[in-house]
């Protein structure tokens, strides 16, 4: 019955009913938990077993499948035209309420079609058992939803099947080595997006490409090195290294764009190299900058924050133009340094980030200057609707004045004489000196 069996393979025919349904818009998956091809489409399941001839067994595999949908089709390759056996083959798939779909092995152009569909009826036999259909279709639904490419051919034999769970397992192995690090599940899933199962699938490590260096910490290993080098789904590590590599690289470019528009906001251009404090470097930042006040107070204040123990971060191209972060909280700097050189003379502009609010309250003790420019300051453009201004909120003479609670960088001081340079000291001191309230 059929063409001869010795001319091709049952995998064959995957590839022109794979074309045939996808076509109507079905996802197509081949070797979903047993089954030869799985249809998925608006939430629809079908079912097709192939076979390179009608037989016995390829009945009972599509009668084991309607516990999992109504849904089951049979295929075969298309009978000779003087093969009048066809009849007959309807008549007992139609008994067993499946669908029939024959493929046209025999041409050049592998044409499907669909000689008779199984009938969508609650009443037939493979509803009969409710508990077990619903549980059958959800795993197969969940299998075939959790591949990304379609690499297994429906009908193959001896062969891996590229399953869902062994794509996470690839896409944790890319992720693992995009990272280039010791990493935690919760790292990879909130990066890359990994599966939310991480955790189990590196602690289970079925495959043998993950090692555990420490609790719940992760790397690859050796095993899983050469799977990325040489493995048997070169399509699924190409697939996840491009999507993580370009992550990675939105990531750098992102953080890019934010640094080179904080330091255009300070007329500075992209910092060039991190550099180590030491006095040495002090003179040179501070050795032309125009004005003694201006060059004293800069001094002070990055010698200061020195000898507490504070940290001093200088970020900038010697000799051209600088930054000095000086941080007593490890997130945020409360003092912001920068210096450039214009026509040879440098001129610094230092940012205050006030948290001392008894410093609003010592106006009347700074000089006119300083007062000024913390009365006149306005709100940092960097905030938008953010913070409301709900932090620097102050009343002196009967007027209330509402200050930007982000990055301070409202409150920023230039040095006309010594008198400010004091006045911008006692700030600086007061923030040194003040207590603050711990997170609860």
């Amino acid at each position: 019955m059929g063409v001869k069996t010795e001319q091709f393979k049952e995998s064959d025919m995957y590839g022109p009913i794979r074309d045939f349904f996808a076509g109507m818009g079905y996802e197509v998956r081949g070797e979903v938990k047993g089954c030869d091809i799985t249809l998925v489409k608006d939430g629809e399941l079908l079912i097709i077993e192939m076979k390179r001839g009608f037989n016995v067994t390829l009945l009972y595999q599509a009668v084991d499948r309607q516990s999992a949908t109504t849904q089951v089709y049979v295929a075969i390759p298309r009978l000779k035209p003087k093969d009048k056996s066809l009849v007959n083959i309807m008549k007992i798939v139609r008994k067993l309420e499946l669908g029939l779909i024959t493929v046209a092995m025999d041409s050049a152009v592998k044409s499907v079609e669909i000689q008779c569909f199984p009938p969508a009826s609650p009443f037939s036999p493979s509803a009969k058992n409710s508990k077990q259909n619903a549980k059958r279709r959800e795993q197969i639904l969940k299998e075939a939803g959790g591949r990304t490419l379609d690499l297994n051919k429906g009908g193959s034999v001896k062969r891996k099947i590229a399953s869902a769970y062994r794509e996470k397992a690839i896409a944790i192995a890319c992720a693992l080595r995009i990272q280039d690090a010791e990493s935690r599940p919760s790292g990879l899933i909130k990066r890359f997006g990994c599966d939310e199962k991480a955790m189990y699938i590196l602690r289970n490590n079925f495959f043998g490409w993950f090692e555990r260096t420490g609790k719940g910490i992760y790397r690859l290993s050796e095993a899983g090195k050469a799977m990325l080098e040489g493995g048997e789904y070169p399509e699924l590590v190409n697939y996840y290294k491009e999507k993580y590599e370009k992550i990675a690289a939105d990531e750098n470019n992102s953080k890019q764009r934010e640094a080179n528009n904080y330091l255009k906001e300070v007329n500075m251009p992209p910092a060039k190299q991190a550099l180590p404090y030491s006095p040495d470097l002090l003179d040179s930042i501070v050795e032309d900058i125009e004005g003694l006040a201006a060059k004293n107070v800069v001094r002070e204040i990055i010698q200061r924050f020195d000898a507490e123990g504070f940290t001093v971060k200088i970020i900038g191209e010697p000799h051209q133009h600088y930054r000095v972060l000086c941080y007593i909280k490890k997130s945020k700097e409360t003092v912001s340094i920068s210096i450039k050189k214009d026509h040879g003379v440098e001129e610094s502009d230092i940012k205050i980030r006030i948290e001392n609010r008894n410093t609003f309250d010592k106006l009347d003790e700074f000089t006119a200057n300083v007062r000024n420019q913390i009365l006149n300051a306005t709100d940092c453009h960097y905030c938008g609707t953010k913070c409301d201004g709900k932090r620097y909120i102050f009343t002196y003479h009967g007027n209330e004045y509402v200050k930007c609670q982000y990055l301070g960088c409202n409150f920023r001081f230039k040095a006309t004489d010594e008198s400010d340079a004091a006045s911008i000291m006692e700030i600086v001191n007061g923030e040194l000196t003040y207590k603050r309230p711990r997170k609860k």
